[in-house]
């Protein structure tokens, strides 16, 4: 009887440990998600990773990962003193380098004005408030202008988008026309990259850059493709014209050059303007953060989210600065949104065709079928994705939103959108940052994968999309552990491949009870993992990843012991040498 009583308080006991244990190592989905907004102040250097599973060796070459080093402390009450908004984020550029089955770790923060006036208030935002411009954030104005003149030399955005690797030289890109030189190795910022043509891609002195794309596209020889939207202003009659400014780089040249523009909306008269909001949206361009890219042509979506100048130009945002996207852009449901389509070979402005009103984000490809253009995207039906949800307060309260992936059909005959169709019939929530094996870029495919669920624990996963099934059907990964929240997924195609799918996905994001990055390495056919790097530190959300293959010199052979003695010679050479030192000692002591 004693016996039984006994065993039944170990077994409570047990049961409540075992239970304590599981609830102090469980967090809950808002401390999950709170990970990923968290302060990182530790910068690495080629730190060695942990690897469980295997990393296939012929992975060679950097992943690189866009990451927000601070948004500042998210529980102040002092105005202004944090980051309220994923894209203003003092972002990090986090590099995993796989070299023959290793993997180690860089992590460094990007050399702005802005992280050099915070580092100015010993990395404290909620002394430095947010003491620069910003996109979405409110920021304090006053001491922005104190410090605007300070560290003049330094890069004056955040290039927290993508990156660009072009004629091997490594650049961080955002939505402005400067990028950022950074040293492969150490991530280090090595200050603006030194474009031939000179700042503001040699446009004239009148026409101000007010949008650029960092989504940016390459040949297959090199030659890099991306696009801007100008404003030019005519003080004396006080007209303003935007047009869409199409540019390349070949290789070898480190030189942009503008190849085509096209001034398709119109002459905005600025004597119309109404304190902030200009009378006829007509005129006015719409925001573009993605092009379609196929081998003769590039589609531009303009989206309903309308850039209005009349802040800008007449002088109230100098008087009264204002985050500019914040401030500028408004959705505008009454304009159709256009595709701009330009001849690559002559930067010939072909044609407008006015669309239903979209917001479009990220480009899954494009291609030439006969008389067709073939054009899918991940599009929106308002701009709130930009301009509500990704605001820090929505993610931390796992707000939900949709999404489509649509295929638009273009007749290059008359011009005409044929044919604007989902590609799938999933409901996609949360789900972001499309990509397809790169080698199938500007051609007809089948795959495509994404990120669903973004920040969503329990429901995050990563989906294999059948593009060619009409139902859209897909596979999914999802991690083991709820406190695993993957990034975007990167396609590395397996050396000689020959099917599409036949590679790995790299995917980036972070372990929140580890609080440690992760890359996950999944077969791209079965969607099934081979293996998972844990980074030395975290690594909190950003935007974009990308791989860039490297061939990395052999180590050379460690070398061989010899045998202590090798050869009869040396064995007689080392007895005489010890007889020696003993007859030596003998003599000595006498």
């Amino acid at each position: 009887m004693m016996g039984s009583r006994k065993m039944c308080i170990l077994l409570i006991l047990g049961i409540s440990i075992v239970g304590h244990i599981l609830t102090v190592n469980s967090l809950t989905d808002r401390e999950i998600v709170n990970t990923a907004f968290k302060q990182v102040l530790q910068e690495h250097s080629n730190t060695k990773c942990d690897i469980s599973g295997s990393v296939p060796s012929w992975i060679n070459g950097y992943f690189l990962r866009q990451t927000c080093g601070t948004f500042g402390d998210q529980g102040t009450s002092i105005p202004r003193a944090t980051i309220t908004h994923l894209s203003d984020c003092l972002g990090m550029a986090v590099s995993y380098k796989f070299n023959r089955g290793s993997v180690t770790f860089t992590s460094k923060f990007y050399d702005t004005h802005a992280f050099n006036v915070w580092q100015k208030y010993s990395n404290n935002m909620s002394q430095s408030t947010v003491a620069w411009p910003t996109v979405f954030t409110p920021f304090n104005a006053e001491r922005s202008k104190e410090w605007a003149n300070r560290f003049p030399n330094k890069y004056q955005h955040q290039p927290t988008e993508t990156f660009w690797k072009v004629d091997n030289e490594l650049m961080a890109v955002s939505e402005v026309a400067d990028t950022m030189h950074l040293n492969w190795t150490s991530m280090e910022s090595k200050g603006p990259f030194q474009w031939r043509e000179g700042p503001k891609l040699n446009l004239s002195s009148t026409m101000l850059i007010i949008g650029h794309v960092a989504q940016g596209r390459q040949d297959n020889d090199g030659t890099l493709w991306s696009m801007a939207t100008t404003l030019a202003t005519h003080p004396k009659t006080m007209v303003a014209e935007t047009n869409f400014v199409i540019y390349r780089a070949l290789p070898n040249s480190k030189k942009r050059t503008i190849v085509g523009q096209a001034a398709g909306h119109g002459l905005i008269n600025l004597h119309l303007c109404d304190k902030t909001r200009y009378p006829d949206p007509s005129v006015l361009p719409g925001y573009v953060h993605s092009f379609g890219f196929t081998k003769n042509f590039i589609i531009i979506p303009m989206s309903s989210w309308l850039f209005d100048p009349c802040r800008y130009l007449t002088g109230i945002d100098a008087r009264d600065p204002q985050p500019f996207l914040k401030a500028n852009y408004h959705w505008t449901a009454s304009e159709k949104s256009k595709l701009f389509i330009f001849r690559k070979s002559n930067g010939e402005h072909v044609k407008t065709i006015n669309v239903d009103p979209m917001l479009v984000t990220h480009q899954v490809n494009a291609y030439e079928d006969g008389n067709q253009i073939v054009m899918d995207m991940l599009t929106y039906k308002d701009s709130k994705l930009l301009d509500t949800y990704s605001y820090i307060s929505q993610l931390l309260n796992m707000a939900k939103y949709s999404g489509k992936l649509e295929r638009f059909i273009i007749n290059t005959t008359d011009w005409t959108v044929e044919a604007r169709q989902p590609l799938t019939q999933r409901n996609l929530v949360n789900a972001e940052y499309p990509s397809i094996n790169p080698r199938y870029s500007t051609k007809n495919y089948t795959y495509a994968y994404m990120l669903e669920g973004t920040l969503l624990p329990g429901n995050t996963r990563i989906s294999k999309i059948n593009v060619q099934d009409p139902a859209g059907n897909a596979i999914t990964w999802s991690p083991a552990e709820r406190s695993h929240i993957p990034w975007e997924a990167i396609f590395v195609p397996s050396p000689n491949s020959t099917a599409e799918d036949d590679g790995v996905l790299l995917v980036g994001g972070f372990n929140a009870k580890k609080s440690k990055g992760t890359v996950t390495i999944l077969n791209a056919k079965s969607m099934t993992q081979i293996g998972e790097v844990t980074a030395p530190e975290l690594t909190p959300v950003g935007m974009h990843s990308k791989f860039f293959s490297w061939s990395f010199p052999k180590e050379p052979p460690k070398p061989t012991k010899e045998p202590f003695f090798s050869s009869s010679a040396q064995r007689i050479q080392m007895y005489f040498s010890t007889l020696i030192v003993y007859l030596s000692f003998y003599i000595l002591m006498g």
